[in-house]
Order: C-alpha cells, then sequence, then structure tokens
C-alpha cells in the first residue's frame, strides 16, 4: 500500500495460466503460452529469440538469478546470469553501482503457509483449531507445497486458522519487500529504481 500511493496500481490482472513457470515466461517476454511453447516442465523458448534481458544485457545490466526457483529448466535462454545464492539486499550491496534489473522470487505467501514465527504467531494461535481431524486438515497446509483438488475436504471450521497462516505469509512479504525497499533508499539508488510488485 505504501509503494502504490506514490506509483501505479494496477488493480485487475489477468494470468495466462495456472502455472507459475508458464506465466513467469509470459511476463518475463509479454508472449503468450500458445507463442512460446512453454507449456511443460522441460520445455522453453526458442533461443533464437531475443529477450528483453538479452537486450538489457547488451548494455551490461546485471540479470541476476537469486531465488533457486528460476533455476529451472523452463528459464533457460531467457538471459538471466548464472544462478547465485545470495539474499537481494547482500546482492544489492555488492552490486548497486552497476546497471542491473534484479527478479527477486517471492515464493510466499505460497502453499505451504509457513511464516517465520514471528509472523505466524502474529495472526495465528492453537486455539483457533477446533478438533483433531481439523488440526489434520490444517497441518496440510502448513506442510504441503500442493494439496491436489479433491485430496482434502475443507471445513468453515478450518478458515479461521488458514486465514491467519495466510495473513502470517503476507506479513511477511511486506516485511522482506520493505528490508529491500530500505536498502535501495540507503544506497541512494530509490529513486532512480523501477520497483514491480
Amino acid at each position: 500500500d505504501e509503494i502504490a500511493k506514490n506509483g501505479t496500481l494496477f488493480k485487475r490482472m489477468n494470468n495466462q495460466s495456472a502455472w507459475t513457470n508458464q506465466n513467469l515466461v509470459t511476463i518475463f517476454t509479454s508472449l503468450d503460452p500458445s507463442v512460446h511453447g512453454v507449456s511443460t516442465r522441460m520445455r522453453n523458448i526458442d533461443p533464437n529469440w531475443v529477450t528483453p534481458f538479452e537486450m538489457l544485457k547488451k548494455y551490461k545490466y546485471l540479470i541476476p538469478r537469486l531465488q533457486g526457483f528460476l533455476t529451472d529448466q523452463n528459464m533457460s535462454f531467457m538471459g538471466f546470469d548464472d544462478w547465485e545464492v545470495m539474499d537481494p539486499v547482500n546482492w544489492l550491496e555488492k552490486n548497486h553501482t552497476k546497471p542491473f534489473f534484479l527478479w527477486y522470487h517471492i515464493l510466499h505467501p505460497h502453499l505451504p503457509y509457513n511464516p517465520p514465527d514471528e509472523y505466524k504467531y502474529k495472526f495465528f494461535n492453537d486455539k483457533m483449531i477446533k478438533n483433531p481431524e481439523s488440526k489434520k486438515r490444517v497441518e496440510i497446509v502448513m506442510k504441503e507445497p500442493i494439496v491436489p483438488k479433491g485430496s482434502v475436504e475443507f471445513q468453515e471450521v478450518d478458515s479461521e486458522a488458514i486465514n491467519a497462516l495466510y495473513d502470517g505469509e503476507i506479513a511477511y512479504v511486506d516485511a522482506d519487500m520493505k528490508r529491500i525497499i530500505d536498502k535501495l533508499k540507503q544506497l541512494n539508488i530509490f529513486d532512480k529504481s523501477i520497483i514491480i510488485i
């Protein structure tokens, strides 16, 4: 909300797919999935195409991949630099004097809903789980990255706990974004950066 006050807020987003990698390739290239062809794992765009990242590289931009998620084979030929295990704040500290496009892939709020305790317990407490059956269902949300449709029949009694866990995820993302934005300000590059969330 704080960033939106001084920026442009888009109130509607139409995803091209329910699958993250297909959406990312669409976002990074502006191509429809039927054109870029990334429809399953082990598929990627035609390496002969020139992507926006490759265009930026011609102007000596760094294009880091800081999250392991983006080492997925589907991101081949997109123009990213080699994968690095590094916190974005540390990366900025080390590289802020060079032109860059930093993609930081945030997996929260995504199943499993397991934010760090300081964010989880701002909203969630064990009293929200009303019975042993509900506890089993809520634990699935806390542990599983994917819950196949029809594999669990969630009940209304589960919603308070699940919503609280989700709120903890959102609070964690907010704090993480603030940390990165604060670093941009500290390095005096905030005002000349374009931030897209």
